[in-house]
């Protein structure tokens, strides 16, 4: 899989509005968000399907986030495509590729500008082995689950989206132009398990594993 910016959606999933309640209107921001919350994920967290994750004594426990991210891989220049707004409209489905991730992130209280180290940990983001091509119905109501040295930690369904995959990659594309290996992923409960060293981590969309990672101690 040919990566390039890895981006995350927050207040993406309706469980997360719920958690941050009357929090949304409290300084410095006044309101619930009115646009796509995104954070990233850098190079330095890609971790390839199977690889440790080397986790200090310091960071433990963390947050395992089993996240379906749309991979863009254009095969060719849209045709008739003359402005920004030109390509917002013609996002085409077949240049994306859907495959699912596992998100590791530190233990947080900021929903909407979490610091950097928090999400950008060494080899914090479990790759997968492949990805698929999808249509728009394939994603209304899968069944997305994080395992846990062999048992179900967590699950939720992308029909709790608070819009669709579409929908999603239209409205952040109107602030980003997407570059050929950027990925967008979808969101996720607020409640994901917290995993610590020794654990081996699954990510699960209907039942199938897609991305493994095992969690190693390092000395603090």
């Amino acid at each position: 899989m040919m990566l390039a910016t890895v981006y995350g959606s927050l207040m993406h999933h309706s469980a997360e509005l719920q958690a941050l309640g009357d929090a949304s209107y409290e300084a410095p921001y006044n309101a619930p968000p009115h646009a796509p919350v995104l954070y990233i994920k850098p190079a330095n967290t890609f971790n390839p399907f199977g690889q440790a994750l080397r986790l200090s004594a310091a960071h433990a426990p963390i947050h395992a986030r089993a996240c379906i991210g749309l991979n863009y891989r254009p095969n060719q220049p849209v045709a008739g495509v003359e402005t920004a707004q030109d390509a917002i409209k013609n996002i085409v489905i077949e240049d994306w590729r859907i495959a699912l991730f596992c998100d590791f992130s530190l233990p947080h209280s900021s929903f909407y500008r979490p610091p950097l180290r928090f999400n950008a940990l060494d080899g914090s983001l479990g790759l997968p082995q492949a990805s698929a091509s999808w249509s728009e119905n394939d994603l209304k109501d899968q069944r997305i689950e994080t395992w846990v040295n062999g048992v179900c930690a967590h699950r939720y369904q992308t029909s709790d989206w608070t819009c669709s995959a579409l929908e999603q990659l239209q409205r952040v594309g109107e602030f980003i132009a997407w570059e050929a290996g950027d990925v967008l992923m979808l969101g996720c409960p607020p409640d994901a398990p917290l995993v610590k060293a020794g654990d081996v981590v699954e990510a699960r969309m209907n039942g199938q594993v897609l991305t493994r990672t095992v969690i190693l101690q390092e000395a603090a």
